[in-house]
């Protein structure tokens, strides 16, 4: 059976960095890319047949990623600084 795995993005205003995860934990990619949705996707495509949620941590900027939509895929967003807590972008 493949692990599934889990994808974390920290937004920044230029830059994102990108880590995987398998369900044991081990870090199976790290990468900063440029907050640019094809570099985004790139990464993400090549773990989507066992990609299981993406979490993304943002302040602000974060709307553009809502178009990310890998394997009918849905990205939970936290954004930190609202003191708003969480809200999930259903998968399209």
């Amino acid at each position: 059976m493949t692990k599934q795995v889990m994808a974390g993005i920290d937004l920044h205003s230029n830059n994102l960095m990108i880590g995987i995860v398998d369900q044991s934990g081990k870090r199976l990619k790290h990468q900063k890319v440029d907050c640019d949705l094809k570099q985004v996707t790139a990464v993400l495509e090549a773990y989507k047949a066992r990609l299981k949620s993406v979490a993304v941590e943002s302040t602000y900027n974060w709307y553009w990623l809502e178009k990310v939509s890998v394997n009918g895929i849905a990205i939970f967003l936290f954004l930190s600084l609202s003191g708003f807590g969480s809200l999930t972008i259903p998968p399209i």
